[in-house]
């Protein structure tokens, strides 16, 4: 008796995985390509049935001390649905992680930017100086986190100035919700210089602030305005 029940067992368990790999394999189907929305929602249902069968064998085999074969199999498929939500929204999860970080850096480079409006009020209304720019701000901004990036955790100092703005008339300027003034680097503290110090970290785009306060994340850095007049 003891034996049947474990041959059963075994047989459901394998049933059961049977149908957790065709599950596994439809859904990675549907959710990878276009227009296959229900093909993945089949595989779904297949890795249902696969753990319903898989929670019997499993019941079925240790309340009958059937032990062996039948609780590994079993215990693997259900084990899959888990390994299959991972897989599917990892990357959910990764892209959400950078937009978290993007915004941050947004925030500590809309802060510095202010540092620097800030600055230009007290001293003629000049940007200050670049080879000296994170100390000249460094009392209107609220922490040394502020020039810290949040997706370069690795640096101390994430940003660098442009350094075209070096000690400009803020009336200088053309454009200047158009000239970028702060950016995205991997420089070191009072960093300073154009488009070949931008560090693309957020998603392929790096963070600006503009010498009007504004901020934006952009990709093409050559067709923004990096000289001020």
């Amino acid at each position: 008796m003891a034996r049947a029940i474990s041959t059963l067992a075994h047989r459901f368990a394998v049933i059961a995985l049977v149908l957790a790999v065709v599950g596994l394999v439809t859904l990675a189907v549907g959710a990878r390509a276009s227009g296959l929305e229900m093909l993945a929602f089949s595989g779904l249902l297949l890795l249902l049935a696969a753990v319903v069968l898989g929670m019997v064998a499993l019941v079925w085999a240790v309340v009958n001390r059937a032990y062996g074969v039948a609780i590994v199999l079993a215990a693997i498929v259900l084990l899959m649905p888990g390994i299959a939500l991972t897989w599917l929204f990892l990357p959910v999860f990764r892209s959400a992680r950078t937009v978290a970080q993007q915004r941050r850096c947004m925030q500590n480079l809309k802060a510095l930017g202010m540092a620097v409006l800030l600055y230009t009020e007290d001293w003629d209304e000049r940007y200050p100086p670049a080879h000296v720019w994170c100390d000249s701000i460094r009392p209107y901004t609220r922490s040394p986190e502020d020039f810290r990036c949040p997706a370069a955790r690795h640096l101390q100092w994430g940003y660098a100035m442009n350094d075209q703005l070096d000690s400009l008339k803020v009336e200088d300027l053309v454009a200047p919700s158009e000239t970028v003034m702060l950016f995205d680097s991997t420089g070191g503290w009072n960093q300073a210089g154009g488009k070949e110090l931008v560090a693309r970290r957020h998603g392929e785009t790096a963070n600006f602030v503009f010498a009007d306060g504004n901020v934006a994340y952009r990709y093409r850095v050559d067709q923004l305005l990096w000289k001020a007049r």
